[in-house]
């Protein structure tokens, strides 16, 4: 026995989430960082929070000598799928 059913696709809507918030990851040398650390919270919070709505700017401080670029792409996967 066949089970079937019909679905009208013009009463059929997706949901809007209004609360996506946009991610930004800044990352910097871990060498560097702490020069830097005031004006790059300035410059997150002040600009590219300003510039891009309902975003959050996260920054990352790691060391450029040993981090690959697969690691990189794997924790921007998981901030998404988080």
């Amino acid at each position: 026995m066949q089970n079937s059913f019909f679905v009208d696709r013009k009463k059929v809507y997706a949901a809007t989430n209004p609360s996506t918030t946009n991610l930004v990851a800044v990352f910097v040398d871990k060498n560097i960082y702490q020069g830097i650390e005031n004006n790059l919270k300035r410059y997150t919070i002040n600009y590219l929070q300003q510039k891009i709505g309902n975003s959050k700017a996260v920054v990352f401080p790691i060391d450029t000598t040993t981090m690959k670029a697969h690691e990189i792409s794997q924790m921007l996967e998981n901030m998404y799928f988080e």
